[in-house]
């Protein structure tokens, strides 16, 4: 077993059922007494192995060493690399990578191609200051201005004599590395607007029984939703394209030239009586209107509730009689949330989100009741 070690490029020299591609090469990632394993196999698997008779070691032409600094496909430069237990290691776009001895990138990110040599207008650090100017101090960042075979130019910019031009040797210098750029971390706020990872407006977010509700457009339900706008919770499992990613953007909107009756006809402060999805009937104060909503435009503080909620567009103003076909048999009172027949006798519904329904029995807390297990009285 002493032929290989972690890290080594080898070649498969057969075919084997999916995993190994005769010619096919593969960085080795474990040793143990009968087989070598591979950091990922030709089905993807990073678990399988196989006898090393079944493979030669790959002789690469350019090897990385611990220490150096090297330059990925895509130009950039690295850390210094050292050896670690998996292969060698080194810090690019602020994030540990990991290559073989080749430079290759284990898990498929950028690989080496070339050792560091500085590029005229690229930023360096000093890190020996032995050759430089007293006023050049370690970690003094500089400009390249040239590069010759032994030695390099700097505009070295210093806190007591301005911008010094200095001559520098390789060793004396490290480069800039600078972490790509992450998305500041979303954190999500009642009655704003968010956009899902597919593209689609979230309304009507607000927090209840502790967890962060919103409703998606082209839905009925309410989605659940983690602080963080992560879609679900420890009991929802997660939808990546219902995560939601920003806050929602409306294009902008030629207003037509002729007077448009259509839109929302109350205003701020209005108080109203209309249908909201998961609530029933519902009346309160308006607190907010969006204009360019196509079914909820009314955002109002629900007298019953305590909630901010939306209400749909054909909402009339409250002390009007509202007319629900969905609830024409019931009271005002009880279309508010609707009457259904739980395991345990009656109550009023007063939130449904996902497989999950909150019941007013009449008990200091409302009730959880799985929503196949309850029915419209």
């Amino acid at each position: 077993m002493g032929e290989f070690k972690i890290g080594d490029r080898v070649r498969a020299l057969y075919s084997y059922y999916g995993q190994f591609t005769t010619g096919k090469e593969y960085v080795v990632s474990g040793i143990n007494d009968y087989s070598i394993s591979i950091a990922e196999d030709d089905a993807g698997s990073t678990e399988n192995g196989w006898s090393p008779s079944n493979f030669e070691l790959v002789t690469p032409a350019f090897t990385i060493e611990a220490g150096n600094h090297y330059r990925t496909r895509s130009g950039k430069p690295t850390g210094r690399v050292t050896k670690g237990d998996t292969g060698f290691e080194a810090v690019v776009d602020g994030r540990v990578r990991i290559f073989d001895e080749a430079g290759g990138a284990v898990h498929g990110d950028d690989d080496i191609v070339e050792a560091w040599v500085p590029k005229v207008g690229e930023r360096v650090v000093v890190v020996e200051t032995e050759n430089f100017h007293p006023a050049v101090s370690s970690e003094t960042q500089c400009v390249v201005d040239s590069v010759n075979a032994d030695y390099l130019w700097l505009n070295a910019s210093t806190d007591s004599h301005g911008v010094l031009h200095q001559f520098a040797y390789l060793s004396d210098l490290e480069p800039l590395l600078v972490a790509a750029p992450q998305p500041a971390a979303l954190k999500i706020e009642a009655s704003k607007f968010y956009q899902t990872r597919d593209g689609r407006k979230v309304a009507n977010i607000h927090k209840d029984f502790g967890y962060w509700f919103g409703l998606i457009e082209g839905e009925i339900g309410h989605r659940a939703f983690e602080p963080n706008g992560r879609h679900g919770n420890e009991y929802i499992q997660n939808n990546p394209d219902l995560d939601l990613i920003a806050e929602w953007v409306d294009e902008p909107v030629t207003q037509p030239a002729v007077a448009n009756d259509n839109g929302p006809k109350f205003k701020v402060g209005d108080r109203i009586t209309g249908k909201a999805a998961g609530f029933g009937i519902v009346s309160g104060e308006i607190i907010l209107v969006d204009e360019g909503a196509y079914r909820d435009p009314y955002k109002i503080h629900d007298d019953a509730t305590g909630l901010d909620i939306w209400v749909e567009r054909d909402a009339v103003a409250f002390g009007e009689p509202y007319h629900d076909a969905d609830n024409d048999n019931l009271p005002v009172a009880q279309q508010h949330a609707g009457l259904i027949k739980t395991r345990n006798g009656y109550g009023f519904e007063i939130a449904r989100f996902g497989d999950y329904v909150w019941v007013d029995t009449g008990k200091k807390a409302p009730e959880t009741f799985r929503a196949a297990s309850v029915s419209a009285a």
